[in-house]
């Protein structure tokens, strides 16, 4: 028997494995989820929002994560070796129930979505019910008049997965029902909790997600209470059964009196009071206001304005009063030109902020897996186009000031990152580079956009970027067309009224051999809406970090034919302090080039060249250049541009030295080498 990790579990951003002995963890830390912490430099671990550090048995961990991606070297090596793996649940909010009774299990199947589910090597009715769940939730502990039926797995705990062996039975864990993993509510929870648990008959208190939503109308919600007799008090906010369709727990309903909003937990559902006053008087569904669902519009926004008049006695003297109202609702105008009036229309051509990279008034990404430092060639654009510089000494640029939104990277790599451009292009810091790092912004948010909008006004940048797409959303799924639409139609709004353009760093699909696609490394993650929706999108690759190549594919261009692809030499300074890059070739053949005039070097190096100081092997360029003409190429110019090249890439590797005089260097040969200091989004495909 061997474990494997199933694809539903693959697909899922963040989702964690540990190595088990049995049903037991082999490794101290397993616990660790990087989704809710971030190392620091003393290799300590700090939870990103409450600040504590992670301990194991009272003790502060430092230390490495032992518990690993689905396509993490060790894990799979484990996996090859025949060890049993657990899944990390709580991790890419995913989260188990885990069933030890037929009781549970009946109700589960009456009550509960239907889910992937794996069948494990104990008792006949012992199931593992995968669940998403928003949050870092804690385990529940099914148990009610000393009867044991079960556990819900949160944060802190693992399951033994698929193809592992039980240690008592030799039983394998097999897969169930081969579903997507469905989504749970907090309802379900405290149904779970109702019936399998002592404190069921306790009240637990969840507090919706607020933010969702928007008073639009202006209406106080608090004026509806005295019409909703079955609510309590709690804090500053009132819950109870729903006043239409009720409750099973008796608390799926709850008003926020502050923020002048009603929330749903059944059908995840909410709005202002407007949109209260529809649902009680049966002008809209309380699934109308559900995410994606036709909410208060049109005849049925003119019928609860006249309710609310009429039944709830707000004061309106007429609709007019409602003008502002509207406006917010509907937030855009529509015109309608005819065709002659478009053809007489003095449109300009299209113009490029980074020539035939980046467009004026219009949507970029630039897309690459982990390292491949999309977030180092992001920032020196917007450097380059500060300063009018030729960005990678080929592409013009225009002056204009970059707004650049960094989620993905702690505070300390963007200022390293900063620096060490800085440093390759000798160039002072730029005025006009401003940097907004961990601001929590979802452009699922309608708050969060008017936030946004009210900082585009502000600075008026001539771009604004997103490091990276999905630390920018919060309830939005990226598979979703739908959704992704939406964002981007929300972007493609705001930079038309503030002639603003969105550069987006997004990130590459992980490959799977499973799905069987052959240039799976080439696709961009997420929905195709999001290609779709943009004007041009760079798609970046590098070989490893060692590498110091970047190979560029621009995949799309609205406005123009694709440029051919080209490939970008990494150069350091001889500090190793600053950065900068510069097309190298046209095409892939030029790498595999100096890559064998870099082994070939290395081997001359250590078997043939005769040193005069073993202990100091210092060397020079023109020796190499001598020793190797014509050898890559028949011409002079061209073969010495190799050898360059290949010492440049020597260098980087760390197996010589630049010295500090001019043209000479020092043959170490160390180790394999990965350059950390240019390599960006350590973490970010975890």
């Amino acid at each position: 028997m061997k474990s494997y990790i199933p694809k539903q579990l693959k697909e899922i951003e963040y989702t964690r494995f540990v190595i088990l002995e049995g049903k037991r963890p082999i490794n101290k830390g397993w616990t660790l989820n990087p989704q809710y912490y971030e190392q620091q430099e003393d290799s300590s671990w700090k939870h990103k929002e409450s600040g504590e550090f992670y301990k194991v048995q009272g003790e502060v961990y430092y230390g490495d994560l032992t518990n690993y991606s689905f396509d993490n070297e060790e894990l799979i090596k484990s996996i090859n070796s025949e060890w049993n793996i657990g899944f990390l649940t709580g991790s890419g909010e995913v989260e188990v129930l885990d069933i030890d009774k037929k009781e549970l299990k009946d109700w589960a199947v009456e009550n509960l979505p239907l889910t992937f589910v794996i069948k494990t090597g104990g008792d006949e009715e012992h199931e593992h019910w995968y669940y998403k769940r928003k949050g870092e939730n804690q385990k529940i502990l099914l148990e009610k008049v000393g009867v044991h039926y079960g556990e819900w797995m949160a944060a802190g705990q693992q399951v033994v997965l698929c193809g592992s062996e039980h240690p008592k039975t030799k039983k394998e864990y097999t897969i169930l029902n081969d579903l997507p993993i469905a989504e749970i509510t907090e309802e379900h929870i405290e149904l779970l909790k109702e019936n399998f648990t002592d404190a069921g008959t306790k009240t637990t208190f969840v507090s919706p997600d607020w933010s969702r939503y928007k008073d639009l109308s202006g209406i106080k919600i608090e004026s509806l209470l005295s019409y909703l007799p079955q609510l309590k008090k709690y804090g500053n906010e009132f819950y109870g059964s729903h006043p239409t369709h009720g409750s099973t727990t008796g608390m799926n309903f709850f008003i926020n009196i502050p923020k002048n909003l009603w929330h749903c937990f059944r059908h995840d559902s909410g709005g202002d009071a407007l949109a209260l006053i529809a649902v009680l008087d049966g002008t809209c569904s309380c699934e109308d206001f559900k995410k994606g669902g036709k909410k208060l519009r049109g005849e049925d926004f003119k019928k609860a304005l006249q309710i609310a008049k009429d039944k709830y006695h707000f004061e309106i003297k007429n609709k007019e009063d409602y003008t502002e109202v509207k406006k917010i609702r509907s937030n855009f105008e529509i015109k309608v030109v005819s065709a002659k009036e478009l053809s007489n229309m003095d449109i300009p051509l299209p113009s490029w902020i980074v020539e035939n990279l980046v467009p004026e008034e219009g949507l970029a990404i630039i897309a690459g897996k982990t390292g491949s430092m999309k977030s180092f060639l992001s920032t020196t654009m917007g450097v380059c186009s500060i300063y009018g510089k030729d960005f990678l000494g080929k592409f013009k640029t225009i002056k204009g000031t970059w707004l650049y939104f960094d989620e993905e990277n702690p505070l300390r790599l963007t200022k390293d990152r900063n620096e060490k451009i800085l440093e390759g292009l000798e160039v002072d810091a730029p005025e006009d580079l401003k940097y907004i790092c961990h601001s929590g912004i979802k452009l699922d948010n309608e708050e969060h956009l008017q936030v946004l909008e009210e900082i585009i006004d502000r600075y008026k940048p001539l771009v604004v970027v997103f490091d990276s797409l999905v630390r920018f959303l919060s309830h939005t799924d990226e598979n979703n067309a739908g959704e992704i639409s939406n964002i981007f139609t929300k972007l493609r709004h705001l930079s038309t009224i503030y002639k603003t353009t969105f550069l987006v760093i997004h990130h590459m699909r992980k490959s799977s051999k499973e799905k069987g696609h052959e240039d799976q490394d080439e696709r961009v993650r997420g929905s195709t809406d999001i290609v779709n929706a943009v004007d041009c999108l760079l798609l970046i690759s590098r070989k490893d970090k060692s590498s110091p190549f970047i190979n560029v594919k621009q995949e799309k261009n609205r406005f123009d034919k694709e440029i051919e692809p080209f490939v970008i030499l990494i150069k350091q300074s001889e500090d190793k302090k600053g950065v900068s890059f510069e097309v190298t070739a046209n095409a892939e053949q030029e790498l595999s080039v100096a890559d064998k005039a870099a082994a070939e070097i290395l081997n001359w190096l250590r078997e043939e060249k005769e040193w005069e100081d073993k202990n100091n092997k210092v060397f020079k360029t023109s020796e190499v250049i001598e020793r190797f003409d014509g050898i890559f190429n028949k011409k002079f110019d061209r073969n010495r541009k190799i050898i360059n090249e290949a010492l440049n890439m020597l260098n980087i590797r760390e197996r010589i030295k630049r010295t500090e005089t001019k043209g000479y260097y020092l043959f170490v040969d160390t180790i394999e080498f990965e350059i950390k200091e240019v390599n960006d989004e350590d973490e970010e495909d975890e």
